[in-house]
């Protein structure tokens, strides 16, 4: 990690290629399979180039089902292949046993198991009671194993090394040989993936047509927001795009998700409402079109406009108070009152002429007839209003009294003016 060289770069790639290409492996376990343990044993003699220890490995199915595995490293170095490969029995032999009593302790009647393993040589020392130099420093191991072959656990057969299961666990392969060993053990999960799709494979017709359907009838509704709509439509999107074809040209698949977005872009301007028409229209006049995530950025900045110009306009505002004297229905208005008349002159004053030396009823700037409109029409005012109102004495009068009074006001300024 402190000096890290071009070859540990291409180490990291390659356990990255490994693992991109293995993500849909898994163990497949038939529910159909016997109960029938067996297991592969091999070891790599002398295959690290580095220390040239030796690299054991195992595997145990259960009918065809893999249920134990194992690759280790040997601490020490072994002086022959056959050295290893008995050791690699002996380490097999102590899982069997285990996985033997286990199988057993479930209610499981388990017959021998049996042991393939590609080294004739260890086969024979298994069975060979007469030790020699060769044996003495294995010798623990070569009385382990020949003591269960004796009982009757385990039975060890011979297998060619291109059907030896176990070597996947002790050395690097080929692709192609690989990739054998890996349908053999059943982990490459094809045939799971094969079932999956022609059981599925008859209802995509009718999905299609529900998701195109439900897309269609899909609407804007009043009280939805942009992005709640936004993701009903792209869950439906996403759905839909399963059913898409698979592209091997990159020049017709780009073109092809330029057309889907295109689609997908007016799709979604087409079920907006009428309040974001001039946002829709500044949108489909742009080139080039925005993509779909830049349309509902801007449309959701104008919905954010208008909901802070409902609120503005909601709120209370100041206005002028209304008294109650003043009724919708009666056009009032308020007239001089007595105190607005000159103080020391009220016993003789003129409201017609304004002058204080003769009362209303003694002038003769207006005929008699008019004198006395005018006093009955004095008489009728209500003096008495129904609310407050600026001036507690003020009078009131309707319209039409307004109006016979700025007339007469008018015609008597004329008269008076003729008289001066």
């Amino acid at each position: 990690m402190s000096a890290p060289r071009s070859t540990h770069y291409a180490v990291a790639l390659r356990i990255l290629r490994y693992v991109k290409g293995t993500i849909f492996h898994g163990l497949h376990f038939s529910s159909q399979s016997s109960l029938i343990l067996r297991a592969y044993s091999d070891a790599d003699w002398a295959g690290d180039p580095t220390d040239r220890r030796s690299t054991i490995g195992y595997c145990f199915f259960l009918s065809d089902s893999l249920i134990s595995w194992r690759s280790k490293k040997q601490s020490v170095v072994a002086r022959s292949s056959t050295e290893v490969e008995y050791r690699a029995l002996a380490d097999a032999t102590s899982e069997l046993l285990w996985l033997h009593w286990l199988i057993q302790d479930l209610g499981i009647d388990s017959p021998s198991v049996t042991l393939h393993c590609d080294n004739h040589n260890a086969i024979q020392i298994a069975h060979n009671d007469v030790f020699h130099e060769r044996t003495k420093h294995i010798e623990i191991d070569c009385h382990f194993i020949r003591h269960h072959l004796q009982q009757g656990v385990l039975h060890l057969v011979p297998v060619r090394s291109i059907d030896q299961l176990a070597d996947l666990f002790t050395k690097t392969h080929p692709t192609s040989r690989f990739q054998d060993l890996l349908s053999k053990l059943k982990l490459t999960g094809k045939e799971v993936w094969d079932y999956l799709a022609e059981r599925y494979s008859s209802v995509d017709g009718t999905n299609e047509y529900q998701l195109g359907l439900e897309l269609h009838h899909l609407r804007f509704d009043s009280g939805q927001t942009l992005t709640n709509f936004y993701n009903k439509l792209s869950n439906l999107w996403n759905h839909l795009a399963q059913f898409e074809p698979t592209w091997t040209c990159p020049i017709d698949a780009a073109a092809f998700y330029a057309y889907r977005d295109r689609s997908r872009l007016c799709h979604f301007l087409m079920v907006l409402p009428p309040d974001y028409e001039h946002i829709r229209a500044s949108l489909l006049h742009r080139h080039p079109l925005p993509t779909v995530g830049q349309a509902l950025a801007e449309l959701r900045s104008e919905e954010t406009r208008k909901k802070n110009m409902v609120y503005q306009h909601s709120q209370s505002v100041l206005a002028t108070p209304v008294w109650e004297a003043l009724q919708p229905s009666s056009q009032s208005v308020r007239v001089p009152s007595p105190k607005n008349i000159p103080s020391g002159s009220q016993k003789k004053y003129c409201s017609f002429c304004r002058r204080d030396t003769h009362s209303y009823e003694d002038c003769h700037s207006r005929s008699k007839s008019k004198r006395k409109e005018y006093h009955n029409r004095q008489t009728a005012v209500v003096t008495d209003s129904s609310g407050p109102s600026p001036d507690s004495s003020s009078s009131t009068l309707t319209a039409a009294d307004v109006e016979t009074t700025v007339t007469q006001v008018l015609s008597r300024t004329n008269l008076h003016s003729s008289a001066l």
